[in-house]
């Protein structure tokens, strides 16, 4: 599979949605539940960073944990960099956090979708951030 995968390029009007996870498998669970929207798929921070300095996206999924530069390293960056876009975060979790990560998630308010989640759960994040945030 490769690093990123691309949906349509939001040519039709469509919310661009960025997931950026580690794990390929959740970033294909998380595309195909979220057809219904222009998606873009990266295995890491740095790929985030890269897709969103080159174009604007309505909503980022993004994992807490990972390798390198880390989701609450992103958000850090976008907030300086592009602090719409931070704010269209949603935090993705495995669980357990030390008191560093819930400071964090407490102090920026950005919702968290906790591992294992439901195609209802993302649909209704996605949702909530895109009407809180419109175009």
């Amino acid at each position: 599979m490769s690093a990123e995968k691309s949906r349509g390029g939001g040519h039709n009007g469509r919310p661009q949605i960025l997931i950026v996870d580690d794990e390929p498998a959740i970033l294909e669970v998380l595309a195909q539940f979220l057809v219904d929207y222009d998606v873009c798929c990266v295995c890491g921070g740095e790929e985030a960073l890269e897709q969103c300095r080159s174009r604007p996206f309505d909503v980022i999924l993004c994992d807490l944990m990972m390798p390198g530069l880390t989701g609450m390293d992103l958000h850090h960056v976008l907030s300086s960099m592009h602090p719409r876009i931070a704010e269209r975060m949603v935090f993705i979790s495995g669980g357990a956090h030390n008191r560093g990560v819930r400071d964090f998630l407490q102090r920026v308010g950005n919702p968290r979708l906790g591992k294992p989640f439901t195609r209802g759960a993302v649909l209704e994040e996605v949702a909530g951030i895109l009407q809180r945030h419109p175009r």
